[in-house]
């Protein structure tokens, strides 16, 4: 079970919706006080919800509102500090603090925060799903948790027939009992890595749970106890019949003996045995965040899948520790779901960059470009380029996005290469901007490889390069397509590839001498083929068109070399080939 997508609206800083999609590693940028640690904040608060929700009484469906401190237990005007010390759940809801100030003022504005989350179900999940819970669904698993000043209520919002409603508990506990959501927040102190190490002995208890052995004296010592219990309960009622005599029954809600987890302390000698919380902030950080990844790296897995919720791990480490948590962070992506809000251009996900969101101006956005990145991070293109040993500049954004995936089918390595940051591939926006991008990667000795069309601009930029000596003439690549005069990125692609995704663009389907004229123009390049053919087809303003075409060949290009495809023409494999052999070499690796 995979969370795939959040959605806030009129949580602290953010006002109308803003959503973004979870991938396995998924980055949030932005400035400060642009609601990164909130968006991250509303989903641990909405798994928080739902936890709540699992353990209310059967009857209650979904829709109905339920006072917030029956949901989140223990919370004081709805600010709940959680049933586990730590594990992050220090995020707790108070209307007058957390409802934004701009949306009250608003006329006929909705007074409440909404969080949506979406889960995918693998096709056994969606099996036990039904078995469970007696409804049937797809793939799709929509929850949705309104807050108000005094309730909160949890809907599901999915389509097709079942009883929802009904089994809104059955949901949340299915749910909950096959993923945790694990919250490190910014401030890790030592409650907090006390509460992490608890989860983690409860984890392990639950597996020891599930021997027979064990569930064989736990079940004796449960039933001696539930005496004790019951004894307790008669005696309670006896009295409080003689004070209150319309008393029927006193009921004890005891803690099970397989839920009593209790750790006292942690005890660290770092050259004086002292407990955790006598320790400094860095290192009860430190501890928080080690605890962490152990629990999801040893070979004693947790009994539920994982989403890791970090804010700032960057956070109290040495510059030069920042890239081995990068590896640690990715390395734990492979098997579990990790959030992270940073500041640091270390942690940017290199492997899918749409996985990065920018969250500004109370919303959020993929990133599209390394630019984009910079900007919101703040960086200058000195310090991107300061930890790489190789820089490909190419033209176009989407250049960016569709060479590391060829180059990445072509080179399984250039993958590792790309997220060591070892390796930088990226858009200069236009040709007239790869002359400054180069002098500044020569500047700090990062070598530069530049992959330029083959068009009249590109040709005359290659030479304004050379001419000034900023780049060696066996360091640039032209996109060629044999027996094509001009060429971009496109012409190196199999049209079959790509030609659906263009068709439902352009609302028509292209007959045989349109398709021959795109696939194996010889005299233009691919987007002024495509032009050529939409003007004489009478599509009006076609030069726009032909730019968001670029969009969707890219996308469906990327989508079918996921899927394992080939999409690289044969006659123009040795123009790839020729370029990751150039960054082997520049890389200095055999």
């Amino acid at each position: 079970m995979r969370l795939s997508r959040v959605s806030v609206r009129k949580y602290r800083s953010i006002d109308k919706a803003a959503d973004f999609a979870v991938g396995d590693f998924t980055v949030l940028v932005g400035p400060n006080n642009q609601g990164k640690s909130n968006l991250l904040r509303a989903a641990v608060l909405a798994m928080g919800v739902i936890e709540g929700w699992s353990a209310l009484p059967r009857d209650v469906q979904a829709g109905r509102e339920v006072p917030i401190e029956v949901v989140l237990r223990g919370s004081h005007r709805g600010s709940w500090r959680g049933r586990r010390r730590g594990m992050g759940r220090d995020v707790g809801y108070n209307w007058e603090l957390d409802f934004p100030l701009f949306a009250r003022e608003r006329r006929g504005s909705q007074r409440s925060t909404v969080v949506h989350l979406d889960f995918e179900l693998s096709p056994e999940e969606q099996a036990a799903f039904r078995d469970e819970t007696g409804v049937s669904i797809n793939q799709k698993l929509p929850l949705e948790v309104s807050l108000k000043e005094r309730t909160v209520t949890l809907a599901i919002p999915k389509q097709g027939r079942g009883p929802h409603k009904e089994k809104a508990r059955e949901i949340a506990k299915f749910l909950t009992d096959r993923v945790t959501l694990l919250h490190i927040p910014a401030v890790r102190t030592g409650a907090t890595a006390l509460g992490i190490a608890e989860e983690i002995l409860a984890s392990r208890r639950r597996q020891l749970l599930r021997s027979p052995e064990y569930a064989e004296v736990l079940t004796q010592l449960e039933q001696l106890d539930q005496t004790v219990v019951a004894d307790v309960e008669s005696v309670l009622q006896k009295t409080l019949t003689r004070f209150i005599p319309g008393t029927d029954s006193v009921q004890l809600e005891a803690r099970s003996f397989s839920r009593a987890s209790g750790l006292e302390d942690i005890f660290i000698d770092d050259g004086v045995l002292t407990p955790i919380a006598a320790k400094g902030d860095g290192i009860q950080s430190l501890v928080a965040l080690a605890l962490t990844m152990e629990w999801t790296q040893s070979t004693n897995h947790p009994d539920k899948q994982l989403i890791i919720a970090v804010e700032e791990p960057e956070s109290h480490l040495h510059p030069g520790a920042v890239h081995e948590l990068r590896q640690v962070l990715q390395s734990i992506a492979e098997s579990q779901q990790v959030i992270v809000t940073t500041h640091s251009q270390a942690l940017v996900n290199r492997r899918n960059l749409r996985q990065n969101v920018i969250v500004s101006e109370r919303s959020a956005t993929p990133a599209k470009s390394l630019d984009a990145l910079r900007t919101a991070l703040g960086v200058r293109l000195s310090d991107a380029l300061a930890a790489a040993e190789v820089v490909v500049v190419s033209e176009g954004h989407l250049d960016e996005v569709l060479l590391p995936v060829l180059l990445i089918q072509r080179e399984p390595a250039v993958r590792e290469w790309l997220t060591e940051g070892r390796l930088i591939i990226e858009s200069a926006g236009s040709g007239s901007k790869i002359y400054p991008r180069v002098l500044a990667a020569r500047t700090i000795l990062t070598q530069p490889i530049v992959v330029l069309d083959s068009d009249p601009a590109g040709k005359k930029d290659v030479d304004r390069l050379l001419v000034d000596g900023v780049i060696e003439q066996t360091a640039v690549v032209q996109v060629v397509r044999p027996s094509c005069t001009h060429s971009e990125l496109e012409d190196l692609l199999i049209q079959d590839s790509y030609l659906a995704a263009l068709e439902a663009r352009i609302g028509f389907s292209l007959n045989d001498r349109q398709k021959r004229k795109l696939d194996q123009g010889r005299d233009k390049a691919w987007s002024e083929r495509l032009s050529e053919i939409l003007v004489n087809a009478g599509v009006p303003d076609a030069e726009k068109l032909v730019k968001s075409c670029k969009y969707e060949v890219t996308q469906a290009a990327v989508s079918a070399v996921e899927q394992g495809d080939s999409v690289v023409r044969p006659e123009c494999e040795d123009l790839l080939d020729r370029l990751v052999d150039l960054i082997r070499r520049s890389l200095h690796t055999t």
